[in-house]
């Protein structure tokens, strides 16, 4: 005869905690950048600036952004830790 155990689990256990991590992750983009009406404005192209020889109030800039993996904290382990254990410690042995 199979016996049911009644197990209380919060809703954060459910979520998986290991996830795939990117290792490394570059962007990099070009950009224009002007005032208008007192805004800032960017223009993400690849657009070359016309040769007609007009004085331009556009500024050019590259952005580059670099996004790395972070190890969990320790604080976090061990409150993963501590739900894991106090679900344990419901399901007899």
């Amino acid at each position: 005869m199979e016996k049911f155990v009644e197990v209380h689990v919060l809703l954060i256990t459910l979520a998986p905690v290991a996830m795939s991590q990117i290792e490394k992750a570059k962007l990099t983009a070009n950009f224009e950048m002007q005032i208008v009406d007192g805004e800032l404005q960017l223009n993400f192209t690849d657009r070359s600036r016309s040769g007609n020889g007009r004085k331009s109030k556009t500024s050019h800039g590259k952005l580059e952004i670099t996004i790395t993996p972070q190890e969990s904290s320790k604080g976090l382990k061990q409150l993963i830790e501590g739900y894991e254990n106090a679900l344990k410690s419901q399901i007899p042995s």
